[in-house]
């Protein structure tokens, strides 16, 4: 959802070597990297939607109503137009 945003993401440009080392580097810049620091140039909402879906549970069925409803407020605020 931030790569659509800004148009990158923190583990970009990973320097390592061969596919499984890009593929490691990669995973831990992600692990590493908090909700805050992906979405520190984002809007608050999009750190809470973020923080919201990565506390749902594994087998837990997500309140896809209610995160529909956060993402269309935001993009009615900020004049932006959903194709959901």
């Amino acid at each position: 959802m931030a790569f659509f945003v800004l148009w990158r993401l923190p583990w970009q440009g990973s320097q390592a070597h061969g596919r499984a080392g890009k593929t490691r580097a990669v995973m831990q810049k992600t692990m590493a990297t908090s909700v805050e620091q992906l979405c520190e140039e984002l809007h608050e909402e999009f750190a809470q939607y973020m923080q919201e879906v990565k506390n749902i549970p594994a087998r837990a069925r997500p309140h896809y109503d209610e995160l529909r409803h956060k993402s269309r407020r935001l993009a009615m605020r900020e004049g932006v137009r959903l194709l959901f």
